[in-house]
Parts: structure tokens; C-alpha cells; sequence
């Protein structure tokens, strides 16, 4: 997900990543958990925090609103 920048996409869900990666939504979120110590929404929010500070960071005259 974080190579192919999946968590940019709005849509995107728990059952959705886990069709296209053909395992079961509970085993996803089981991994997630256990190798992320969060539950997916928490790690698709961290994932989109550290893409906004690093865009922040490379551009930094530019403002965000």
C-alpha cells in the first residue's frame, strides 16, 4: 500500500484492499494490527499524515491552503 500509494485513494476500504490483495478482510486487518500495532483506518491515516509533512517539507514556500 505504501509503495503503490493505494492510501491517496478516497475509496478506499478494509474489504476493498483486501480483494485485491485475495485475502479476507479479517485476516488483512489481523496483519495490519499485528504488524502495525493500529487498526486500518488508524494506519491509512498515518500513511496520508506522513505523504502531507513530507509534501510540506519538500515544498516548504508553498501554503496549504
Amino acid at each position: 500500500m505504501e509503495r503503490d500509494r493505494a492510501f491517496k485513494d478516497p475509496g478506499l476500504s478494509l474489504p476493498s484492499l483486501a480483494k485485491a490483495l485475495e485475502v479476507s478482510p479479517q485476516q488483512l486487518s489481523r496483519l495490519i494490527n499485528e504488524r502495525k500495532g493500529m487498526n486500518f483506518r488508524g494506519y491509512l491515516n498515518s500513511l496520508r499524515i506522513e505523504e502531507v509533512k513530507h509534501e510540506l517539507l519538500r515544498r516548504p514556500d508553498e501554503t496549504i491552503l
